[in-house]
């Protein structure tokens, strides 16, 4: 309860978990969970969705569910889970963050964008390179589409920065920088 006007405010419980959203009759686009609270389920991602559309969200340990977006802003979105069970939904939600305690997975919390520049070198650890397309890049991490994917732990080099592999998606990966950026260094013309 907020003892300056006795309302009692809506409990919000920070999850951060990568999702791929994607709504009806559009190509797909890559989020992470914020929070989950009464309101619904608040992701960031580099492309925004308009208010009021309908879309599906898959992410690892929850069913695929489809919501509508009740709130925008520039760099996050709330998704109002619709269907007969949200309330599954939000245990499933939390059972995948404590999942995810378990493990030492970074993960990113900055402003994603998509850079004008979008092809990159990725370099192997093992040796050899190929190129690659950033589909968004924040201050601690970027996810790359790439043919051919480095194991999960690997360190590779993207340009000239290197990261470790952290998670694998339908034709890339997600890496975390060795060394993050300064949120106010990442902007749509960085080169890595």
């Amino acid at each position: 309860m907020n003892p300056t006007n006795g309302r009692v405010e809506p409990q919000v419980q920070p999850v951060a978990i990568p999702a791929y959203c994607r709504v009806v009759g559009q190509e797909g686009f890559y989020a992470v969970t914020a929070d989950l609270s009464v309101q619904g389920v608040r992701l960031r991602a580099a492309r925004i969705p308009r208010r009021g559309e309908t879309m599906e969200c898959r992410i690892r340990h929850v069913d695929p569910f489809e919501g509508t977006v009740v709130r925008t802003s520039t760099a996050d979105f709330v998704l109002k889970v619709g269907g007969r069970s949200p309330g599954a939904v939000a245990r499933q939600l939390l059972g995948a963050a404590r999942i995810q305690l378990g493990t030492d997975e970074p993960v990113r919390q900055h402003r994603r964008i998509v850079p004008t520049e979008r092809a990159v070198g990725v370099s192997f650890q093992e040796g050899g390179s190929v190129p690659g397309e950033i589909v968004d890049i924040s201050a601690s991490g970027i996810a790359v589409r790439v043919g051919r994917r480095p194991g999960i732990g690997s360190i590779v080099v993207l340009g000239a920065t290197p990261a470790q592999v952290v998670r694998h998606f339908d034709g890339g990966f997600g890496a975390a920088f060795l060394r993050p950026f300064d949120p106010g260094e990442v902007h749509v013309d960085l080169i890595l």
